[in-house]
């Protein structure tokens, strides 16, 4: 199996959604967050720069200086490569 470990978001452009409450600390800068890989089971091309991805998520958490497994299980993905770089641009996890 070949390790999938990209995991990239773009900043809220102005005036657009904020995490608020409880979840406001989690967004925070400098504040710790989950590490989510992949291990991917199946790449299927669609077009030159669309593909659906079968894989299994696991979603890992710092406790202790230690990675410790949160939550793990199947999901596809439909990715989409923007300038060059490989983007989730649907997720359907179970």
């Amino acid at each position: 199996m070949v390790a999938l470990v990209t995991v990239a978001c773009a900043p809220a452009p102005a005036g657009s959604w904020r995490p608020s409450g409880a979840y406001a600390p989690r967004f925070a800068p400098g504040a710790t967050r989950d590490s989510l890989s992949f291990l991917l089971l199946d790449v299927d091309p669609l077009a030159p720069d669309v593909a659906n991805v079968i894989a299994t998520y696991v979603l890992a958490r710092r406790v202790g200086g230690r990675d410790s497994v949160t939550a793990q299980g199947e999901t596809s993905l439909v990715v989409r490569r923007v300038n060059g770089r490989w983007r989730i641009v649907h997720d359907h996890s179970s």
